[in-house]
């Protein structure tokens, strides 16, 4: 018999994208319009790659030797 295996979502919407970093949904709204953050639209929807989001963040931070 199989085990069912949850997997992880492959994309995230707005409030997941907003909690897991720890900002407001209008500010996740403010970076996605401005095409700052990079983000998947399917249909009306916006959804974010989590993959991405690492690496988006990787790039934000601020590197002082």
């Amino acid at each position: 018999m199989k085990a069912n295996v949850e997997l992880p979502p492959l994309l995230l919407d707005r409030r997941q994208t907003a909690q897991a970093m720890g900002i407001s949904v209008r500010l996740l709204d403010t970076f996605t319009k401005a095409n700052e953050i990079p983000h998947v639209r399917i249909a009306r929807r916006v959804l974010y790659d989590p993959r991405d989001l690492s690496a988006w963040i990787e790039a934000k931070k601020n590197r002082s030797p």
